[in-house]
């Protein structure tokens, strides 16, 4: 990771850090902080005392991820991996110094070589692989999975009508998303050859971000 890749991870941190304050502490009515309670269902609670400054995380953390997404990947790549990851793929298919590879292997190779493979085997970036293939996406499956939670709140009779099977839909979509985020991320990591600082702290991510989902799952299916 370059210097401009690294000032923008933190200020994007220091960000996510503040959006989490403003969400989770308030002003209390003696003029101090105190974190913030909300009591009953999203469509139906109150708070006690003065409500946060951001209400719903969501749309900030959204926004947050795509604006950094975008900018870190118009500050490059990791030259290095990039290089490690093409000559590793050359070994593989067969390419050799003055040799080329048969046709079928390169035809297989490129059947293979799709985003989602190339992602599990841990050959993207890792900010591209933490932030799009985690951080993005996964707000957008948490999201969806919210929101089929509430229509199922709102009217129960919906379950028997089929949303009860698109909430088992979405559950084996999140796990198989989990699984494949977490390993290629994981792999991703370890192919860092960058600060080992930023590999660690992913990987420390990576469990935090596995739990909040099992306990997302596990919050839906017992709703």
């Amino acid at each position: 990771m370059n210097k401009k890749r690294k000032i923008l991870t933190v200020a994007a941190m220091v960000v996510f850090g503040v959006i989490i304050a403003l969400h989770c502490v308030t002003r209390n009515y003696y003029g101090g902080l105190t974190l913030t309670e909300y009591h009953g269902t999203k469509a139906h609670g109150y708070y006690v005392g003065n409500p946060p400054a951001i209400k719903d995380v969501n749309m900030p953390l959204f926004a947050l991820a795509v604006f950094y997404l975008g900018i870190f990947s118009l500050m490059g790549g990791n030259p290095n991996q990039e290089k490690e990851t093409i000559e590793r793929e050359k070994a593989e298919s067969g390419v050799t110094a003055g040799h080329s590879a048969p046709s079928a292997n390169l035809s297989k190779r490129r059947k293979a070589d799709n985003y989602f493979a190339r992602a599990w085997r841990g050959e993207v970036s890792l900010g591209r692989s933490y932030w799009l293939n985690g951080v993005l996406l996964g707000l957008g499956l948490r999201l969806t999975m919210g929101t089929l939670v509430e229509l199922a709140k709102e009217d129960p009779t919906l379950i028997a009508r089929g949303l009860g099977g698109a909430l088992m839909a979405m559950i084996i979509v999140m796990v198989a998303w989990m699984i494949w985020w977490t390993v290629g991320t994981w792999r991703a990591a370890n192919a860092y050859t960058g600060f080992a600082g930023w590999a660690a702290l992913v990987r420390i991510l990576l469990v935090i971000g596995v739990v909040a989902v099992l306990v997302a799952i596990l919050g839906a299916v017992g709703k």
